[in-house]
């Protein structure tokens, strides 16, 4: 009982306090946050029921807390807007007022509240917080909603005001909707609006501009739906502006209503123009052509007609749209650039733009926003895209316009100003056509980049600041010259270049035109040039070097990477590795025909530079610097068989000595040490068959000592499952047995000659081959030559088989070079009988039977000669050796018995010259 007592009646102290807060306030300038936060406690203790005094009591509380917050409103500067704390007392005015509710003696107390709350909805909308406006608008509707039940009889003037309210009410929760994204509550609450309309036509223009403000928004949207829904807000506003009488409304506010569904004709033609629907678009501009002329209707109507495809129609609009003076420069050439878009509009095109320069004669951004247009990229250039860029150079180069963007002395502007504008407008005007030439010469369209490049230099200032630029100019027309292969032309823009900026660039330029007209001399020694220039870079040698290589110059290629690898390592700044460059250079020698010395050069100086510095140092390390040394190798090897084959020796055998050092930098497998053996030894031979010398004698006695424990160690190799190669063995004696005779150690080439015959894979051929080396010698060693043609000839005739015709020739020669060391001497003799003895152990035919007549014939002669000088005894001798040799030549049988005769003949003198020697003794 007690607590309902307590609810029933509020205690004095909840108003009193209440009171005191709204009088602090009242005397307040700024609204308080602890003063809000009592507010708000106690009303949140306020009973649901209130006694009439205490109701109106509250009701002069609300009044004035809500006549305070006007008078803060009122008091507040322009500038600052109102804060959540204003509109927190607000929304305390109205739940206080909705607290007392209706008291006796006041109309429409329902409607007073919902006043409170409308406005105070309206305060939280226009600081952002549109939940709480929701709330708020949502009561008050509540509240008028509670008052009609409640009514029983109310007047027409409540009524009218309570719908005057509504009107209010649902535009203002219409916005608070649409600003939260409910688009269908908010197109509801408009229609509701709209019902209400017929009681308040001087509203109309207000409901109109709400619709078209939605309608605006959703025109600037990308989206589809968006843009179908504009269209939709757009002709709700045309209708709602329309429906009205005009004799309802007075003048001021039809003129202003007359404008309004002007505007909103304009963007309804905007939004069917977004959704291409072109026919509805004029549609809007045949009623806006009606009214007094807007620009926005022209500038419509060509868009419209453009989309259309009416070209023709479109040129005239646009032509309409340029003599209306109230035209926005950005608009005529917005429309301008729409009636481009047809090539066949350029002729008129141009007029347009001329006719829009006279009346802006002094609007520098009109030529550049043109030439903008026209030289804008295209992805797949015309003939349509060239004649746009054939108009863009007739305007960049018209003598008016060139003037006017290069002016310095701009009205309305300090000589210093217009400097600065002038300036920045031809740099603007430049990089455009710059930056179209460029683009042209990457797409290799030269002659219209060179009508371009030449248009941006007539808006480059003559000063010092852009000489750099000029030069550059000049640089790029040779470039595009050189590609038309108007090389007298270019050769004119290198030098001009090169007098504005003598720097490399120009100089690599007039190095091109060289090597592209075949003057090579010339094109070497621009080389040489660039290297002094003041901005060398080792970049531009590589450069030169590609350049030279495309146009098949090997000797400038070479010139150019030598020079590069002649730099210093910090003026080279690694731009590539020693050995890459060498590998280049080795490569390009080889290109040159003929050139091999040059090859060399290159070669020995990779050697050097690896032995220096260091295997991994000049190789690199891992596969990548096998790789490299490999190449070296076998390109080594490669063209020391070259110089093999053209027989010259000395540069075949220091190839070959290199390409047997790189080789043995190599892996030590099975297959490179066999390569090494085969690399030494042939460099070896190279050098003995050059015979240069006391130093090439000694560096192939060491290459042959290298060989030696190459073969130990590949007979040592467990690596392969192949024999040793023997006949590497016997290579190394024959080459061994030739250098000991060439350093004339006879002792030496002896035991070689006993030592071969241990070795297997030694043939006949091998021992002939060194007593060629014996007898070849500058002082020839008789005695290695005669024993190693004897060790050839028992080894032949030790053969089941043996080759008669190589045997047959050993004989002569042993017969020739004892002949030279004694004529007809015993050693001869030897040999003679020897030959009878093969004769006599051989089947008949085997032997030559030319060298068995050689044989007689050569011995009979013999005994000739020791006739002559009557030395009969050595006379019989050689004699019976014939008649001997003479039963082995069934072709000389029938000089038998004359041989015989003359033999015995002789023996007659013999023994007649011994009768008379005795005689003369006795006597």
């Amino acid at each position: 009982m007690s607590r309902g007592r307590t609810d029933s009646l509020m205690p004095p102290t909840h108003l009193s306090t209440l009171d005191k807060l709204v009088s602090e306030i009242e005397q307040s300038s700024v609204v308080s946050s602890r003063v809000l936060n009592q507010i708000s406690e106690i009303l949140g203790q306020l009973p649901d029921k209130l006694s009439a005094d205490e109701k109106l009591q509250a009701w002069k509380l609300s009044y004035r807390l809500w006549n305070t917050c006007v008078d803060l409103a009122n008091n507040k500067p322009l500038s600052e807007d109102i804060d959540e704390d204003h509109a927190r007392l607000r929304q305390a005015a109205s739940d206080l007022l909705l607290k007392a509710g209706t008291i006796d003696g006041v109309d429409s107390c329902h409607l007073k509240i919902a006043q409170f709350y409308y406005k105070t909805g309206t305060i939280w909308h226009k600081i952002k917080n549109y939940g709480q406006a929701s709330v708020c608008f949502q009561k008050a509707g509540e509240l008028i909603s509670q008052g009609q039940q409640e009514c029983d009889g109310t007047t027409d003037v409540n009524s009218r005001e309570e719908e005057q309210f509504l009107f209010d009410l649902y535009l203002a929760k219409s916005q608070t909707a649409w600003e939260v994204n409910h688009r269908a509550l908010a197109c509801s609450l408009l229609a509701r609006v709209r019902k209400l309309l017929t009681n308040f036509p001087e509203r109309c223009q207000q409901l109109a501009e709400q619709y078209f403000q939605h309608g605006q928004e959703l025109v600037a949207k990308e989206d589809t739906e968006s843009q179908s829904e504009s269209i939709m807000y757009l002709e709700q506003a045309f209708e709602v502006s329309s429906e009205v009488r005009k004799d309802s409304l007075d003048e001021s506010a039809r003129a202003s209503l007359s404008e309004l569904k002007l505007q909103i004709l304009r963007y309804l033609a905007a939004g069917h123009l977004q959704r291409e629907n072109y026919e509805s678009v004029l549609k809007c501009v045949a009623v806006l052509k009606l009214a007094p002329s807007h620009p926005s209707t022209n500038y419509l109507a060509v868009k419209a007609l453009a989309g259309l495809c009416r070209h023709e129609e479109a040129e005239v609009e646009l032509f309409a749209l340029i003599r209306q003076h109230s035209a926005s420069v950005e608009a005529c050439l917005s429309a301008l650039e729409i009636v481009l878009q047809d090539p066949n509009r350029l002729e008129g095109g141009k007029r347009a733009f001329f006719l829009i320069q006279s009346f802006h004669a002094t609007n520098k951004m009109i030529p550049l926003r043109m030439l903008e247009h026209l030289l804008k990229p295209l992805p797949d250039a015309d003939d349509n895209h060239f004649k746009q860029i054939e108009l863009a150079l007739e305007i960049a180069t018209n003598t008016n316009i060139v003037s006017l963007i290069t002016d310095e002395n701009t009205d309305g502007l300090s000589v210093h100003d217009s400097h600065i504008s002038s300036n920045k407008e031809q740099q603007c005007t430049h990089a455009i056509l710059w930056n179209s030439g460029a683009e042209h010469f990457t797409a290799k369209k030269y002659e219209t980049s060179i009508k371009l490049f030449e248009a941006s230099m007539l808006y480059l200032p003559g000063d010092e600041e852009n000489k750099l630029q000029r030069a550059k100019s000049f640089r790029v027309l040779c470039l595009c010259h050189i590609a038309l292969l108007r090389y007298d032309r270019a050769a004119e823009f290198a030098i001009e270049a090169q007098k504005i900026e003598p720097n490399i660039p120009s100089a690599f330029l007039k190095f091109k035109i060289f090597l592209q007209t075949s003057k090579e001399s010339e094109a070497a020694e621009e080389v040489e040039k660039m290297v002094k220039c003041p901005d060398f870079e080792p970049n531009f040698l590589t450069l030169a070097a590609h350049e030279a290589m495309a146009q098949n110059c090997p000797k400038v290629a070479i010139n150019a990477l030598s020079n590069l690898l002649g730099l210093e390592s910090e003026k080279r700044k690694s731009t590539i590795k020693d050995v890459i460059l060498i590998r280049n250079l080795v490569s390009l020698s080889l290109r040159d025909t003929g050139n091999q010395k040059e090859f060399f050069r290159y070669v020995k100086l990779a050697q050097t530079l690896s032995t220096d510095a260091g295997f991994e140092s000049f190789f690199g390390s891992g596969s990548l610097g096998q790789q490299e040394a490999k190449w070296f190798a076998s390109t080594s090897w490669n063209q020391g068989l070259v110089a093999i084959k053209s027989k010259d020796w000395q540069l075949s055998g220091d190839i070959l000595a290199c390409a047997s050092d790189f080789i043995s930098s190599l892996e030590e497998t099975h297959e490179n040490l066999q390569w090494l053996q085969k690399s030494l030894l042939l460099a070896t031979s190279c050098l003995l068959a050059a015979d240069s010398g006391v130093e090439c004698l000694k560096m192939a006695t060491k290459m042959l000592e290298k060989c030696r424990k190459v073969h130990r160690a590949l007979a040592m190799s467990m690596e392969s499952a192949d024999p040793v190669d023997h006949n590497m063995e016997v290579y190394m004696a024959l080459i061994s047995f030739d250098i000991k005779g060439r350093v004339k150690d006879h002792k030496a080439q002896l035991e070689i000659l006993y030592q071969c015959g241990t070795l297997s894979g030694f043939k006949a051929e091998h021992y002939l081959m060194m007593a060629d080396y014996a007898t070849n010698e500058s002082h020839p060693r008789i005695e290695a030559a005669t024993t190693a043609l004897r060790m050839a000839l028992k080894f032949m005739l030790s053969l089941p088989a043996p080759d008669f015709k190589l045997v047959a020739m050993t004989v002569r020669k042993q017969i020739k070079i004892l002949d030279q060391q004694n004529k007809d001497g015993p050693e001869v003799l030897v040999i003679y009988r020897q030959s009878k003895e093969i004769l006599a152990n051989s089947s008949a035919g085997d032997y030559p039977p030319d060298e068995v007549q050689w044989l007689v014939a050569t011995s009979w002669n013999r005994a000739g000669l020791h006739l002559k000088f009557q030395r009969f005894t050595q006379a019989e001798t050689w004699m019976e050796v014939a008649i001997d040799l003479l039963k082995y030549a069934p072709q000389m049988e029938s000089r038998n018995s004359i041989m015989v005769e003359g033999l015995n003949h002789v023996r007659q003198k013999r023994m007649s010259s011994l009768t008379i020697a005795q005689g003369q003794i006795k006597d």
